[in-house]
């Protein structure tokens, strides 16, 4: 049953690359969107034990926000929207492996 789910995924795909070329360009997009986004939180999780998870859904939005941002600027430059997405998201890395504050009771 795979293999022909393979096989149907395989022309569907290509019947829709043929169909909408536009639709490649579309697919990357979304894809350095992605990265731009969960990238550095994964890191992130993979590197410290006692995470600011604050900090991390605040990275998801500032890496997403700023390459949708570029996006819609045009991509000035030629510059593809996760080389700006993902070195900003970068920034927060410190800030999400600091541990996060937990307020005392009274």
């Amino acid at each position: 049953m795979s293999r022909y789910s393979v096989v149907i995924m395989s022309l569907i795909s290509a019947g829709l690359a043929l169909y909408a070329p536009e639709l490649v360009s579309i697919w990357i997009l979304g894809s350095a969107m992605l990265v731009c986004g969960v990238l550095v939180p994964a890191i992130a999780a993979l590197l410290g034990k006692e995470l600011n998870r604050g900090a991390g859904i605040l990275a998801m939005w500032i890496g997403l926000g700023s390459a949708v941002g570029w996006q819609l600027l045009g991509q000035p430059f030629g510059i593809h929207p996760i080389f700006v997405g993902l070195p900003i998201a970068l920034l927060m890395l410190p800030v999400i492996l600091s541990p996060q504050r937990v307020k005392a009771r009274a």
